[in-house]
C-alpha cells in the first residue's frame, strides 16, 4: 500500500516537474491509501490557488483510493507509536504514522524523495 503527501498531490495535478514522480503511485489506485487530512490540504491549496470546482475535481481524483479517517483515537494512539515523540508533529506525519500502523507495508511518497520509496 501506498501514501502519498499532499506536496505529491499538488504536484501531480500542477503536473510539475516531480509529477512523474508520483503518477506510478497515484494511478495505482488500488493500492492508494488517501488520509483525509491530505483530502483537507490539497482541497484547501487547490481552492486558494484555483477555483472550488477544480479544488472538488481534485478531491474526487483522491477520493479513488482508500480514504482514511483521522478520528479522536487515532489523534491520540498515533502519538505512542515508535518515532512519534515529537512535542509538535505536523499533519502530514500524524496522516504517515495512522497509515504505518493501518497498513505496516505502505511506503509514502512525498517531494523529500530522499526519505521516501515508491511503493509496491
Amino acid at each position: 500500500m501506498n501514501i502519498v503527501d499532499s506536496s505529491g498531490w499538488l504536484e501531480y495535478f500542477a503536473d510539475g516537474v516531480n509529477a512523474d514522480f508520483f503518477a506510478p503511485v497515484i494511478e495505482k489506485k488500488d493500492r492508494l491509501l488517501v488520509p483525509v487530512i491530505t483530502l483537507y490540504e490539497v482541497f484547501k491549496r487547490v481552492l486558494q490557488q484555483r477555483s472550488e470546482e477544480e479544488a472538488l475535481q481534485a478531491v474526487s481524483i483522491m477520493q479513488e483510493g482508500q480514504v482514511i479517517d483521522l478520528n479522536t483515537e487515532i489523534s491520540i494512539n498515533v502519538t505512542s507509536w515508535p518515532g512519534t515523540r515529537s512535542p509538535f508533529l505536523p499533519a502530514p506525519k500524524i496522516a504517515y504514522w495512522y497509515v504505518k500502523g493501518y497498513s505496516p507495508g505502505c511506503s509514502r511518497q512525498s517531494t523529500e524523495r530522499s526519505t521516501s520509496s515508491l511503493g509496491q
